[in-house]
């Protein structure tokens, strides 16, 4: 929490993950505006939601598709799949 109160987010973020903090680490990650890692996080503790706005942050199309989709938003998912030009997703 030190690291995090002084602003060293990325160095926090490393120490929560290795002490299994994981959602300490996905929202200091989050805070520095690193959304992949914070995606990354939220995968590994199955909070999709909040992985898919991550991954949207992050422009990560594929991964918000497959997070919405595990958060049983499966309809945001087909349309976002159809937006992509990904026919394949936005059919399943």
């Amino acid at each position: 929490e030190l690291f995090r109160a002084l602003g060293e987010r990325a160095r926090a973020a490393r120490l929560f993950e290795r002490a299994g903090q994981l959602r300490d680490a996905a929202a200091c990650h989050a805070e520095q505006g690193d959304w992949g890692e914070a995606a990354r996080a939220y995968r590994a503790l199955e909070d999709w939601v909040e992985a898919a706005r991550c991954c949207e942050q992050a422009g990560d199309v594929p991964g918000r598709i497959d997070a919405l989709e595990r958060a049983g938003e499966v309809f945001r998912a087909a349309a976002l799949a159809s937006e992509a030009d990904d026919r394949a997703r936005a059919i399943r």
